[in-house]
């Protein structure tokens, strides 16, 4: 019995560097696969922030900036409390009228 005992034993210990070898490629694996996949995600995330995929002509950008400046005018006009507590929300607004007529 202390034959078989021992030989289990070695058989344990000449076994354990193979399994932290294993482990540890397993982790290695796991880690370089994860870092592949956020830097993947990182590279899609800022495509998509900027570039676009869709060109818009001058003329949509145009009727889009007019519809926000239309709706914006119209919200102030509906919450004159908070527009003039807000002075920020009507820098953005004149602003955003400056550049519309530089682009006209």
């Amino acid at each position: 019995m202390l034959g078989r005992d021992s030989r289990s034993a070695m058989t344990a210990a000449s076994a354990q560097p193979f399994l932290k070898s294993s482990r540890t490629r397993r982790l290695w694996s796991v880690l370089w696969i994860g870092f592949a996949f956020l830097a993947i995600l990182l590279a899609c995330i800022l495509l998509y922030n900027n570039y676009s995929f869709r060109s818009q002509s001058r003329s949509q950008f145009n009727a889009q900036l007019d519809g926000a400046l239309e709706r914006a005018t119209v919200w102030i006009m509906a919450h004159p409390e908070l527009s003039l507590r807000n002075p920020s929300i009507m820098y953005i607004i004149s602003d955003m009228a400056n550049r519309r007529r530089l682009y006209l």
